[in-house]
């Protein structure tokens, strides 16, 4: 996939965490940083999304960034590469049946909101719709909605501080419609719980996302992580434990891609600011942690750039890139 334009790129691809990282807090890209990337496209690099969202919604984004070519794309924290204009798969690890459904049935004993990802399809419960959310399950269909500690309420009321979604989404209500709403794309609604649907369709799930308090999420990434693990536990979000299976995440989306186009890991800078980006940014040859970024994941970079809403991606490129 390399070829003579390219030769003098020290970094031959870049992989860029989207949300808090390339997008701004007004849910823009900047003139600058698409004029910045496009030059080094030019140049013959290749810019390779790389988010925990669905490739159905970062796909919408790419006019956004300026990316019109057939690049890849890994969304799902790494779980599935896919071609931006074929759809083609290029990679493409799910959680495996059986191992879904048992992570699933824990959630929804611990009282956690969770919703399901079939390939490319969200899918919520309806059981949540009009609820609210994070720890507030219920027993079963039609049964006492009180939360599993068997006080009434118990949902996540607050606004997320920091979030990507900014004011337009609550912790209110249903979070799965108001996720997708969002994010611009479509879902499944089931009208029993997440654990059901996959039992019944005995389907693999490319990720699981339960929803949390933020105060609750140590305790609750810790006995996921403990409990199960064949699988990757990751925050993404204060509130979002997102899980993937074991064989997957940025880091390994980078090393698909490298070996696709005959280059080492030494070969490829990789930008992000969360924990679901740590393991991309301490493997690239080249990790950028953004200043907006957590501790932890500026430890493991070689480098700090700006922050989301400062250009920092567009400015590391013309630093080291360009």
């Amino acid at each position: 996939m390399t070829d003579g334009k390219n030769a003098d790129l020290k970094y031959k691809l870049i992989a860029c965490d989207f949300d808090g990282t390339l997008l701004r807090g007004d849910n823009t890209i900047s003139d600058y940083t698409r004029a910045v990337i496009a030059e080094y496209i030019k140049r013959g690099g290749v810019f390779m999304p790389a988010t925990g969202r669905m490739h159905t919604s970062i796909k919408r984004r790419m006019a956004d960034i300026g990316l019109y070519e057939n690049t890849p794309i890994a969304s799902y924290q790494g779980a599935m590469i896919r071609e931006n204009l074929t759809d083609k798969a290029l990679y493409y690890k799910p959680i495996a049946n059986a191992l879904a459904l048992e992570i699933a049935l824990e959630a929804e004993r611990l009282g956690l909101y969770v919703q399901a990802y079939d390939y490319d399809e969200l899918v919520i419960s309806a059981l949540y719709d009009g609820k609210a959310d994070g720890g507030s399950m219920g027993k079963a269909e039609g049964g006492d909605k009180s939360g599993a500690d068997g006080k009434a309420g118990g949902g996540l009321d607050e606004k997320p501080v920091g979030s990507l979604y900014g004011t337009a989404l609550r912790l209110d209500g249903s979070f799965g419609r108001q996720y997708a709403e969002r994010l611009g794309i479509g879902m499944r609604v089931f009208p029993r719980r997440i654990s059901e649907y996959i039992c019944e369709k005995k389907i693999d799930c490319v990720k699981l996302l339960g929803v949390c308090k933020p105060d609750d999420m140590p305790k609750y990434l810790k006995h996921f992580a403990d409990k199960f693990p064949a699988v990757i536990c990751n925050v993404s979000e204060p509130y979002m434990l997102e899980i993937i299976a074991q064989g997957t995440g940025k880091d390994v989306a980078c090393d698909v891609i490298c070996g696709r186009m005959g280059i080492g890991i030494d070969a490829c800078m990789a930008f992000g600011d969360s924990m679901n980006d740590y393991t991309m940014i301490a493997h690239a040859g080249l990790g950028v942690a953004m200043s907006n970024g957590r501790e932890a994941v500026k430890d493991a970079a070689k480098y700090v750039t700006g922050s989301n809403d400062g250009d920092g991606v567009a400015k590391a490129i013309e630093r080291f890139c360009l």
